[in-house]
């Protein structure tokens, strides 16, 4: 608008259910910003416009620059040289391109990940240096690493670092890279880095783990499905002879992934001789887009199944006790913990933190951001008895293993009240801890301990260790 503020604010974004915050090219002459609307998820299809900016502030009519139903763009952002940058799905995974005047250029090339799915506003994964050099995350599966890219089309050079795991936001004043990293053994820390020498001056350091658990192992394995399955298997602590019980966890979101990093409640568990597993189920991100795409209309059902394939592959290894096997989550891993437990005979056990119960219901709770996501995942909102099948509760009865639920009386996007549901369809078979100033999720430290004791005790005593 002018700069008096006489004009009303212009609509950048009319007739779009969700728009990107927008960001201003480096010479200040254009204003980009990224649009999708129902039922897609920005990670599932958005549109990349750009307007020039006029002199009262106004912008020019805009220009659809790369994007679609079939194409994820995120992250657009300028050059020095005023050149509009962008990373996009259209290869099957997020790489770096440009718009040169209209024409899409190729500026990195790999077979990896050059973006997370972008689940908020202002990540920022490649900056450009104070040559021709462009600095970016780069994530393959469970793995993140720092890379350089020299301009010449190709995969980007690692830059040898300690960490496993990068947060998606990178800063640099063009010299050096601001960075949050982490190992599996170390939490989260910042450091400023030389991307020319890999040298590393630590401005806040990260905590390491109290039992300094042992280096987990990438596992791949064979599903159901036909495609191959990724999971993290942390080790249980100690050398006991025989095979230790297991602990499977489904991730949250469920667009997201298995992160190579620090966990406290993994610590936990391995710590006290149970051998975890986070299974990177079909869907998650890290692996290209047709695995991505691979749970829309399957969740509750493939995720299911990877779990129950990566069960079956370990013990046929001899590398777990099969009779030991539960499995956890919170809120998208709590519902494939439970439908896992109503639909299959794999897991003696499950406990589960906020999960989503029923994801009808969910759809109507859940932030608008988010609240069409089941669309894609399950169904569109016109077959309700897809719903119906998917949600856990009319499943009750085929559950025969013993589950706890923790929960947060405050929680508005899983209702308490379908927790106090379940727990009451399964009588017996459920124990039910809530939380009276909780919600999506444990922030109060007393509560975090109460919890893990309480899935220490459950656990032990349903897998008999």
């Amino acid at each position: 608008m002018p700069s008096d503020g006489s004009a009303e604010p212009q609509v950048i974004a009319q007739g779009w259910d969700f728009y990107s915050s927008p960001r201003i090219d480096h010479d200040g002459s254009r204003l980009a910003w990224i649009t999708w609307n129902h039922p897609l998820m920005p990670w599932d299809g958005a549109w990349l416009w750009v307007a020039e900016l006029r002199p009262d502030g106004l912008l020019e009519e805009p220009t659809l620059i790369a994007g679609g139903e079939d194409e994820s763009v995120t992250q657009p952002q300028g050059s020095r040289d005023a050149i509009l940058h962008y990373l996009s799905d259209r290869t099957g995974w997020w790489n770096l391109h440009a718009d040169m005047d209209g024409h899409t250029e190729h500026v990195v090339a790999a077979n990896a990940e050059l973006a997370p799915a972008p689940w908020e506003f202002g990540y920022s994964t490649y900056q450009f240096l104070d040559d021709s050099r462009i600095a970016m995350i780069v994530q393959h599966g469970d793995r993140t690493w720092l890379g350089v890219s020299h301009g010449d089309k190709g995969p980007p050079e690692a830059i040898q670092l300690p960490y496993t795991w990068i947060k998606p936001y990178l800063a640099s004043d063009r010299h050096k890279l601001a960075v949050i990293g982490a190992t599996p053994a170390c939490g989260p820390g910042v450091t400023l880095v030389d991307p020319t020498t890999a040298a590393i001056q630590e401005i806040v350091a990260g905590q390491p783990l109290a039992s300094g658990s042992a280096q987990p192992e990438s596992i791949t394995f064979h599903t159901r499905s036909g495609s191959d399955g990724h999971a993290l298997l942390h080790p249980a602590a100690g050398s006991a002879r025989l095979p230790p019980p297991l602990l499977v966890r489904p991730h949250p979101g469920p667009t997201a992934n298995v992160q190579l990093r620090a966990d406290p409640w993994v610590d936990f568990f391995t710590s006290y001789g149970f051998a975890v597993l986070d299974v990177d189920y079909s869907g998650s991100t890290g692996y290209g887009r047709p695995f991505r795409n691979s749970l829309r209309g399957n969740w509750g059902v493939l995720d299911v199944s990877d779990c129950v394939d990566a069960v079956d592959h370990l013990a046929a290894a001899g590398r777990i006790d099969r009779g030991r096997v539960a499995i956890c989550g919170s809120s998208a891993g709590g519902y494939t913990a439970l439908r896992a437990v109503a639909t299959m005979r794999t897991f003696s056990a499950a406990a589960v933190r906020h999960a989503i119960i029923d994801p009808a219901t969910w759809r109507q709770t859940a932030p608008k951001f988010q609240s069409h996501h089941a669309d894609l995942l399950i169904a569109s909102a016109s077959e309700p008895d897809t719903y119906r099948e998917r949600s856990v509760l009319p499943h009750v009865d085929a559950i025969t293993a013993p589950v706890l639920i923790i929960h947060g009386e405050q929680d508005t996007i899983t209702p308490v009240s379908e927790a106090r549901r379940l727990a009451h369809a399964l009588c017996d078979r459920a124990a039910l801890i809530t939380f009276v100033d909780e919600a999506h999720g444990l922030r109060n430290p007393d509560h975090a301990r109460q919890a893990l004791n309480a899935e220490l005790a459950h656990l032990r005593q349903a897998l008999r260790c």
